[in-house]
């Protein structure tokens, strides 16, 4: 895959989890770890949790167990996040290339972004812990505007950065991220090591679909 294909886009835009961070495996156990804590609360399984990584995790909680009370909810959610963050190699273990395609990107003269699911504090830490805290132009996050697929967050970032739709491209791993990008008017290319299998991203007609990162190096 030619960088090229980038290189034509203002603005590039990423999710988070499953896209820059190697993190579905750890969400997908913490998922797992929360929904045992709660009675009551039918089995889920990995393919089924797997599907609702990328959107916040109040609508993934709704997705999974649409008959759950509020105590329910509200309990699972704490045990999640204390599941989540008990591990404290969390939100350090970014995909392998990935530093390398944001400092190509930036010594383009590239602008770069982040629209993602987590909340901001998670995204901060995660960024405090890999030195990327003001590396990013613009972030948008699922408790400061509508999650995903709902187009508001990328449409705030166009507006910060004074970009176009068409100055845009929108990287991201899972069915939420492809469907976000044809909600707001922007160019998707699909990431397979993340949430979705190609067969999936391929249905929302990214511009591409890559493996992994290291095909967008500039060669």
């Amino acid at each position: 895959m030619s960088q090229s294909m980038l290189a034509r886009y203002k603005l590039i835009i990423f999710d988070w989890d499953g896209t820059l961070m190697d993190s579905v495996p750890k969400i997908i156990d913490s998922f797992h770890r929360a929904a045992s804590s709660i009675p009551d609360l039918p089995v889920r399984t990995d393919e089924e949790f797997k599907a609702t990584i990328g959107q916040s995790i109040e609508v993934a909680f709704s997705e999974l167990y649409p008959d759950a009370s509020n105590l329910q909810q509200e309990s699972w959610l704490v045990a999640f996040r204390d599941a989540f963050f008990a591990d404290h190699s969390v939100g350090k273990q970014l995909f392998h290339s990935a530093l390398l395609l944001l400092d190509q990107l930036k010594a383009n003269g590239q602008l770069i972004a982040v629209a993602t699911g987590k909340k901001r504090h998670g995204l901060d830490k995660d960024l405090a812990n890999n030195a990327l805290l003001d590396f990013f132009d613009a972030t948008r996050c699922s408790d400061e505007t509508a999650s995903k697929p709902d187009p508001k967050m990328v449409v705030e970032i166009l507006e910060k950065l004074n970009c176009r739709p068409s100055d845009a491209l929108l990287i991201g791993d899972s069915h939420h991220d492809m469907q976000l990008a044809v909600n707001a008017g922007v160019d998707a290319l699909g990431l397979t090591h993340g949430v979705a299998d190609r067969e999936i991203l391929e249905q929302y007609q990214p511009i591409a679909i890559a493996d992994d990162l290291q095909e967008l190096l500039e060669q």
